[in-house]
């Protein structure tokens, strides 16, 4: 399916041009990716979830962090120059983030990721805080304007953590404008996700 055009929506401000860009971008990945996706009107039948994503930036606090107060980031890496890391979360657009559980599972996830192995009891010195990131930072993370973002297809592939509640779906949706958005089945946008993030959660 080639790219839907645009030039019929845009706007004097160029906002609607910035919206079909992301909704442009998403598809082309899907189809260099040959996963099967199809546009729909943002009317949501039964079977279907909307998918909202958030980019966050977690600091891991333990006895062995470097002292470096750089927040530099660099641009072809999830890990800014402090030992701090940035993911994405996708879950139902009508949810909030457990930042409880979101909390554990950072923890669990930077504990392997930093030593390889599983937790050991000095896991438990471990602690692990975070906070949504920038939007110049997520945006230039992700290669999609705020409030377009999709869980797949980042410029910089970043952990991803997924919602159990989106897997009971048929089929989810990522709203890239405001009349159209892409549908993906469950099976493919897993597939998807696990091929381009380097850690599906």
């Amino acid at each position: 399916m080639p790219p839907q055009t645009c030039d019929d929506h845009v706007s004097a401000d160029g906002s609607a041009s910035k919206r079909w860009s992301a909704l442009d971008r998403l598809t082309d990945i899907l189809q260099r990716l040959d996963a099967p996706f199809t546009l729909e009107d943002t009317v949501l039948p039964s079977h279907d979830e909307d998918c909202k994503t958030l980019i966050w930036k977690a600091t891991i606090n333990n006895d062995t962090d470097r002292s470096s107060s750089s927040d530099e980031l660099k641009t072809d890496s999830a890990e800014s120059s402090n030992g701090s890391f940035y993911f994405g979360t996708a879950l139902r657009a009508r949810d909030r983030v457990d930042q409880s559980l979101l909390r554990q599972l950072l923890r669990h996830y930077a504990w392997l990721h930093n030593t390889g192995v599983p937790e050991t009891s000095e896991a438990a010195t471990t602690t692990v805080s975070f906070t949504l990131a920038d939007t110049a930072i997520a945006e230039s993370l992700t290669g999609f304007k705020s409030g377009t973002i999709p869980p797949v297809g980042h410029v910089v592939p970043l952990p991803l953590f997924v919602d159990v509640a989106l897997l009971g779906a048929s089929h989810l949706r990522f709203g890239c404008e405001q009349q159209q958005d892409v549908r993906l089945d469950t099976a493919t946008f897993l597939d998807v996700a696990r091929r381009t993030s380097p850690k599906l959660v």
